[in-house]
């Protein structure tokens, strides 16, 4: 069942639940599979844990193949941002369902569904992050694992939150300054503006330096 973020917004649980918090190292993996030992279950990772060097290494190789595999045309060569793209996203997934499942090779990835705790997601009420967390754990979760997961999930939110309003702070004071390249303000054109009229305006435009000096 869907669960509402928003008005308009939903999020459709599945067997394995990642939650991504883009400003926090941490994120949380809930497998709601109640086949799988202990399950349904929550883990807190850390991208140190996934993003180690056996993940990069797979990530060049793959990268690598799909380069080498690659046509050459120009045609196929625009392709290549969006098949390294899945790669990484296909690695990543894979990287994380070892490490929840403590196998190092799978035939078949679980059914996977993104919560990335943006805009409506950061919004929701107390009520709203406890109907999203136990319906990503689905009805066969224990009491103490609801509890648990929903603890973890506020305090994730609660950093999140913090942590994307004070971006939001940063990007606004630069903007206003002008310190950001990617703004671009009324300030800085009428300071580009003002600056040559002060250079001139501190020498008459018809000054005469010879008579000054003579008479001194």
């Amino acid at each position: 069942m869907d669960t509402p973020l928003s008005d308009d917004s939903f999020f459709k649980p599945a067997e394995l639940n990642i939650c991504i918090f883009p400003h926090l190292r941490e994120f949380m993996v809930v497998d709601s599979r109640a086949t799988v030992p202990g399950g349904p279950h929550t883990y807190l990772l850390d991208t140190e844990q996934i993003l180690d060097s056996d993940f990069y290494n797979k990530v060049e190789a793959t990268i690598s193949e799909i380069i080498r595999d690659t046509p050459r045309t120009f045609s196929e060569l625009g392709y290549l941002p969006q098949r390294m793209d899945d790669a990484i996203r296909e690695n990543t997934l894979s990287a994380i369902f070892r490490h929840v499942s403590g196998q190092a090779q799978m035939d078949n990835l679980p059914e996977v569904s993104i919560f990335l705790c943006v805009g409506p997601a950061l919004g929701m009420t107390p009520a709203q992050i406890n109907e999203a967390v136990q319906g990503m754990l689905g009805a066969q979760a224990g009491a103490w694992t609801i509890k648990d997961s929903l603890e973890q999930m506020e305090r994730l939110m609660r950093e999140e939150r913090v942590l994307a309003k004070v971006e939001e702070t940063d990007m606004a004071n630069q903007a206003i300054s002008g310190d950001d390249e990617m703004y671009y303000t009324l300030w800085s054109r009428m300071e580009a503006k003002q600056e040559p009229s002060e250079e001139t305006a501190t020498e008459p435009p018809f000054h005469d330096h010879g008579t000054e000096e003579s008479r001194s």
